[in-house]
């Protein structure tokens, strides 16, 4: 593999791809790391495995908003969950559109777990931030204040009118 990045090469324009590849190895570190603590769901799904026990019992498209992901990722790791025995699914009692989510008993029984790799975590975060010498954490939250209070779309749909067509 060459030492030069090519996409990195590209520009500013790509920052949402290389923040997709960081965040690919972040989470598949996590992965090889819940290898080594079988106890572990996916890391993937640990939001999923706060938010049931914060919450109690969740419908799919409440977890969804609450974790802010889309409907079929919340989904995606639902399954996942419920084939390892953490997570349980049942109808709403007085709306059997809705499909109701909870953690099981083993499921309960995996949060100190989830605990510590959150710890370990944000361990991580903080060592990062200081060798960037900027609050990595601080940084993002800010960003995506930022493009909640006006979107990504809206910044380029507007910089486009501007920018003319010779700039290409």
């Amino acid at each position: 593999m060459p030492n030069d990045d090519f996409v990195r090469s590209l520009g500013p324009a790509f920052l949402p791809h290389m923040l997709r590849r960081l965040s690919d190895l972040m989470v598949d570190a996590g992965t090889e790391w819940t290898k080594l603590a079988p106890a572990l769901p996916p890391v993937r799904t640990h939001s999923t495995m706060f938010a049931l026990d914060r919450h109690g019992e969740l419908a799919v498209t409440e977890l969804a908003a609450l974790i802010r992901q889309s409907h079929p990722h919340a989904l995606q790791w639902v399954k996942a969950l419920e084939k390892l025995g953490l997570v349980a699914r049942h109808r709403h009692p007085n709306d059997a559109r809705r499909t109701m989510l909870r953690l099981t008993v083993k499921g309960a029984a995996t949060m100190p777990a989830i605990h510590h790799a959150r710890s370990v975590n944000e361990e991580v975060v903080r060592r990062l931030s200081a060798e960037l010498g900027d609050d990595l954490w601080e940084r993002l939250g800010r960003l995506e204040a930022i493009l909640n209070d006006r979107s990504y779309i809206a910044r380029m749909t507007e910089i486009a009118k501007s920018v003319g067509e010779d700039d290409r």
